[in-house]
């Protein structure tokens, strides 16, 4: 999911391009730009970890970030999440590597669901923990000819034959299902954001 950040923002401003066209150019540019990078991302995370259990540090540059500025030849920017999807590892509450459930998973904000069959597994590729380069998902295993039903996500599982037998590895939503989730409620308060930093701008580069 990518959320545009566009001159559209400045339509009643017709008169400043009109008037003054290089220094309006030049303030909304700056104006695109400063309020992606600042406000804007920083409002995206915000309402995302209000809805989601993200871990702390989870929406970083490499998950949520902004993927193009602003220039004047075009007014545009835009914030964009990663859509792989997030290991359910990462919202379990409880639980040791090898060790079968039950674990609990919290991913919604004030909800918990709990998977009798699941346990956490090491898995080859991932981030250094304990001096160790690994990951951890979150399996279950599967009876012969079983499958999983995800109607939400369809994609974020698979099976494998780890551990001696069929598995699957279970997945929550990505940052970008997150993000397009919240996308519309933040953009009156991105656009306000806009304007707002679009005339302290128009004023400080027209009195230079």
């Amino acid at each position: 999911m990518t959320v545009n950040i566009i001159a559209d923002a400045f339509a009643p401003l017709e008169s400043y391009f009109n008037g003054l066209p290089e220094v309006t150019t030049q303030a909304a540019r700056i104006a695109l730009n400063d309020t992606a990078r600042g406000p804007a991302i920083k409002l995206a995370r915000m309402r995302m970890n209000e809805e989601i259990n993200f871990p702390a540090g989870y929406l970083n540059k490499d998950r949520l970030s902004v993927n193009k500025l602003a220039t004047n030849a075009d007014l545009e920017a835009s914030i964009t999440g990663r859509d792989r999807a997030t290991s359910l590892a990462r919202f379990a509450t409880n639980g040791l590597i090898g060790k079968r459930g039950p674990i609990n998973v919290s991913v919604s904000k004030g909800k918990s669901t709990t998977l009798k069959k699941a346990f956490l597994i090491k898995l080859r590729r991932g981030q250094t923990m304990d001096g160790q380069t690994f990951n951890v998902g979150l399996a279950i295993r599967l009876a012969p000819g079983e499958t999983i039903q995800n109607k939400t996500m369809p994609a974020n599982t698979f099976s494998s034959t780890l551990a001696g037998g069929s598995i699957a590895l279970l997945y929550g939503p990505s940052v970008d299902q997150v993000f397009k989730g919240v996308a519309s409620d933040i953009t009156p308060n991105v656009a306000d954001q806009v304007a707002t930093e679009f005339f302290r701008q128009f004023e400080r580069l027209s009195n230079a």
